[in-house]
């Protein structure tokens, strides 16, 4: 009977998340090919990792080049950020209804914070993939579905953002390992997570101070302005 070949084994002591091993990784997958969308996904995310950790591929040529071309023109399949976007407003929905209705202000549903967990990681591996596939390029060559998907995702969020600071704690678990350059970027994650988590709940509770004593709106106001301030500064 034949024995099979040993099955390579991942260094425990070499961190993956680590630049050069992320290089080396990068070359074996330039060195594999791309005959299939799962190969060219692969290897776009990975080469948009390491560009976006200061150590960006140089571009493709010959018939690496012109695989990936056509496999990228294709589309990868990221329009679904679009339905997932949609998907998690309507949990959000759903969420503060069932507050309303028979939650503690602020109770997690475990079911959202895993759609947001999903959700956000489809996001951050989107911009990877495009970031790499611009480097390995040349060019931003995303197929017009894939754009457009990544551009509904983010216009979708924008906006509910303030309502998704109950899950800053999750928002926050990506950039416990990103560099700088995806800090600015990764702006569903980044925007604003610093605040407590609690600050959207407590929002009715200020709300009815505010309409019980006047005088606490002048107050509130001039904290809001010195935060304003404040933001104008770091961000100057």
């Amino acid at each position: 009977m034949s024995q099979s070949a040993p099955v390579p084994q991942a260094d425990p002591s070499r961190d993956p998340h680590d630049l050069e091993v992320m290089k080396e990784r990068l070359r074996s997958l330039v060195g594999s090919g791309v005959s299939t969308r799962e190969q060219a996904l692969a290897l776009t995310e990975l080469a948009g990792r390491t560009s976006l950790r200061g150590a960006a591929p140089e571009p493709l040529t010959g018939s690496t080049k012109d695989a990936l071309l056509a496999r990228v023109s294709e589309g990868l399949g990221l329009e679904r950020l679009g339905d997932d976007a949609a998907l998690l407003l309507d949990l959000l929905d759903e969420e503060d209804d069932r507050d309303a209705d028979a939650s503690p202000p602020g109770a997690l549903s475990r079911d959202v914070e895993s759609m947001i967990r999903e959700t956000l990681r489809a996001r951050d591996r989107a911009e990877w993939v495009r970031e790499g596939a611009k480097c390995l390029l040349g060019a931003d060559h995303l197929a017009e579905p894939d754009a457009i998907a990544i551009e509904t995702f983010d216009e979708t969020l924008r906006t509910e953002l303030p309502r998704l600071t109950r899950w800053n704690h999750v928002r926050g678990e990506g950039l416990t390992t990103a560099s700088s350059a995806e800090t600015r970027r990764f702006r569903w994650r980044a925007e604003a997570v610093e605040i407590d988590p609690s600050a959207w709940d407590a929002m009715s509770s200020v709300a009815a101070l505010v309409a019980a004593h006047p005088e606490a709106e002048a107050r509130f106001a001039a904290l809001v302005a010195a935060e304003r301030g404040l933001r104008a500064l770091k961000n100057a």
